[in-house]
């Protein structure tokens, strides 16, 4: 697969095509932006994101491009240490504002667990040494607040974090965008459970990587 991309990659740069701004071995030319790349999500100007899973803050910064600074507040969990401090440097070199980041993972109950770091793959893990706390993501939004999307890649935890945003995504109906290839069952429960909270949803799926990782399940009005 990966000579094919290479070969369509130089069919491309022969045909005139800029590519100087993607990096050698960047195939984003071929893989729309993930997260905020699907035709039929839209976004307003009082956008109120939620980034679960922000490891470095570069997926906050995507989401201030795609709705093009108009927006009202982001909340971003991310917690890891060093990548929480990695993300709180990085948002204000940005310039990004209106953002509150918790230093916390998100489930359906407030709890504590061990934490495995493996740089982008870090997760809950009974042989872990780092102890995380973790939240429900109703129990920190205010009732007043109309969330708009809701964007989860936390390693598993997918289907946990939907339950304890519940009441949420059922008084908001937010676009989602949530990662379905961690678990072997992710793409049968957790659109399942999404839709057991909010029948009209439309489902899309997009994969984007060339390995068996980064696929994403939509959810939109």
């Amino acid at each position: 697969m990966r000579m094919i991309l290479d070969t369509l990659r130089y069919r491309l740069m022969e045909k005139g095509k800029d590519l100087s701004v993607y990096e050698i071995n960047d195939y984003d030319f071929f893989f729309d932006k993930q997260y905020f790349s699907l035709p039929e999500m839209t976004c307003n100007d009082n956008e109120i994101f939620i980034d679960c899973g922000v490891f470095n803050g570069i997926t906050v910064k995507d989401f201030v491009e795609f709705c093009k600074g108009k927006y009202n507040k982001i909340y971003a969990f991310e917690p890891i240490p060093d990548q929480y401090k990695n993300s709180l440097q990085n948002l204000q070199k940005w310039g990004i504002e209106r953002v509150e980041l918790i230093e916390k993972g998100v489930w359906s109950s407030e709890a504590t667990f061990n934490f495995a770091v493996n740089g982008v793959s870090s997760q809950i893990s009974d042989n872990g040494t780092i102890p995380i706390e973790v939240v429900a993501i109703d129990s920190v939004i205010p009732e007043n607040e109309n969330i708009t999307f809701i964007k989860m890649d936390i390693e598993g935890a997918e289907l946990e974090a939907l339950k304890g945003a519940e009441n949420t995504i059922r008084r908001c109906k937010p676009k989602l965008a949530i990662c379905i290839y961690h678990k072997p069952m992710d793409v049968i429960e957790i659109p399942a459970f999404i839709i057991s909270l909010v029948p009209e949803y439309k489902f899309y799926i997009r994969h984007h990587s060339l390995g068996k990782n980064e696929t994403v399940l939509y959810a939109i009005l």
